[in-house]
């Protein structure tokens, strides 16, 4: 069986659709909520990833989706689905943020895990010490990726 990282029509799909983005070795934040780990779309334990794997994922997704079994997705439940992961990625920053537990992220919290200077190195491609406009033109093109 050819190993691919991933067919471009496949992808492009897949990513239309919100289903997968394969581009993990652990389950991580992104785009489209959790991500699953890379062993778990490696599911014959080959170490790359087939076109069937995430082929496979993007159905198991989809039928997640397709609360009424139709085979088909509807506005509704594309909006159920967006809500829940949504709903997921805020449980998740109130957890990472809310430090003292209140149920509200104050400045306080916030501030006490911003690093500017990281920030800026991970940005600033040319090494001058500060983000250029191309530089977070670039950001706002990829979006909010870490390098």
């Amino acid at each position: 069986m050819k190993r691919i990282a991933a067919p471009a029509a496949l992808t492009a799909t897949f990513i239309a659709l919100g289903l997968v983005v394969p581009q993990i070795a652990t389950a991580q934040d992104g785009p489209s909520g959790k991500m699953p780990a890379f062993e778990t779309l490696d599911t014959d334990g080959s170490g790359g990833l087939s076109a069937e794997e995430l082929k496979r994922f993007g159905i198991e997704r989809f039928a997640r989706a397709d609360t009424d079994g139709d085979g088909k997705l509807t506005a509704a439940e594309l909006d159920a689905a967006r809500a829940d992961r949504a709903d997921k990625r805020q449980a998740r920053m109130m957890n990472r943020l809310d430090t003292n537990g209140d149920g509200a992220i104050s400045l306080e919290e916030i501030s006490a895990r911003a690093n500017p200077d990281r920030m800026i190195e991970r940005l600033d491609r040319d090494g001058d010490g500060e983000v250029s406009a191309e530089e977070f033109a670039e950001l706002r093109k990829r979006g909010p990726r870490r390098n």
